[in-house]
């Protein structure tokens, strides 16, 4: 069915709007490779006299993929696979020649001699693609081969620098991924109370679907994590985002028990509807409780001024849930209160309480019943 122009336009701004949030995300590292490629042309051509230095942007663009994730172990590994494919790969060209059977002994060659130096599976895949850009693209010319595995390493170095003295704000990437995967837990909460509530049982499955979707972004806060520890050690002016970035660090463990916790939690919601259990109104306002206890621990983790009350919620929605029991101990029921009280202790620990007192918290929490309705 056609669309109509409204709906169109609107699909057309939805589409450009999330086309310019990845490009301002991303605009930043895009700047970061496009300067280290163009200092490395400069570098090589100007500095050493290299007529075409190919390689030096080549490598530049390359290792810059690679510190865009500040993950500079890797960066260096390919960095030497680079160098070491590029220099076999002239070396045996000049030897043998180009051609089918020469580029396969070559690639070969390069990428074997990249596993007995003991590198990993970025660098022996770099060694090779560098020989297959060397055998079919620009092979060498008589007493130039050294020289295009020093272009490789000049663009790499120079990526790694700019990497270092140009690194974007690692304190801003991680409150992005922690904010994105402590709202999508609470929706995912908020989501479950919903299905209780108006006993859907379609509702529950797809909360389940979303507890699925929570592990790439707990993934991603932890790229996020290390890679901003990373960028305060290599790069000067980043190390006063250090204080920053430790409750996050320290919240990982808690945050990826509380994402499991969810996982528990939706199973339990629909096993509850599956078996048409009796569901007091008091378990999904329960539920609703945690929800904004996970918002107020996302604040917290941000500024733990400003989310001061996140432990406090998070014992208020285990206290609502121990209530419940008052009113009955069906098995369904008895789960999830088992399940929000255990994420409560989860939200705790992110918030730097110690498990053993947040578990002692919890255990204490409780709040008067409210009273059975009449029969």
């Amino acid at each position: 069915m056609a669309l109509r122009r409204p709906e169109l336009l609107g699909r057309l701004r939805t589409a450009w709007r999330a086309a310019t949030a990845r490009l301002r995300e991303r605009g930043f590292l895009l700047v970061q490779a496009v300067v280290a490629a163009g200092l490395a042309w400069v570098v090589a051509h100007e500095l050493l006299g290299r007529a075409q230095p190919f390689f030096a942007p080549i490598s530049a663009l390359i290792i810059s993929g690679q510190t865009m994730a500040q993950r500079t172990q890797r960066a260096v590994e390919l960095l030497v696979g680079v160098a070491v494919g590029i220099l076999v790969a002239d070396l045996l060209a000049l030897a043998l020649g180009t051609g089918t059977a020469q580029l396969v002994l070559i690639m070969g060659l390069a990428m074997a001699l990249a596993v007995l130096v003991g590198g990993g599976t970025l660098l022996v895949t770099q060694a090779g693609v560098s020989a297959v850009l060397v055998v079919t693209l620009q092979p060498p010319q008589a007493g130039l081969a050294p020289l295009r595995a020093v272009d490789a390493l000049v663009g790499g170095v120079l990526a790694l620098a700019v990497s270092g003295l140009l690194p974007k704000d690692p304190l801003r990437q991680v409150r992005h991924d922690g904010r994105a995967l402590l709202d999508a837990l609470a929706r995912t909460v908020g989501d479950a109370a919903d299905a209780l509530r108006e006993g859907d049982r379609d509702a529950a499955d797809a909360v389940l679907v979303r507890a699925g979707g929570l592990e790439p972004l707990l993934g991603r806060l932890r790229e996020a994590v290390d890679a901003g520890l990373e960028t305060t050690r290599l790069a000067p002016g980043r190390r006063r985002a250090r204080p920053g970035l430790a409750p996050y660090a320290e919240a990982l463990s808690s945050l990826d028990a509380a994402v499991r916790g969810v996982t528990v939690l939706g199973r339990g919601v629909r096993r509850a509807l599956e078996t048409r259990d009796r569901v007091p109104p008091a378990v999904p306002e329960a539920l609703d409780e945690l929800a904004r206890a996970v918002t107020r621990v996302a604040t917290w983790l941000e500024d733990p001024r400003a989310g001061a009350d996140a432990p406090d919620a998070a014992l208020a929605a285990a206290a609502r849930a121990t209530a419940i029991l008052d009113q009955t101990t069906n098995l369904s029921v008895s789960a999830i209160v088992g399940q929000v009280r255990a994420t409560a202790v989860d939200l705790l620990s992110a918030t730097g309480v110690e498990r053993p007192a947040a578990r002692e918290a919890v255990r204490a929490a409780h709040r008067p019943a409210p009273p059975a309705p009449a029969r």
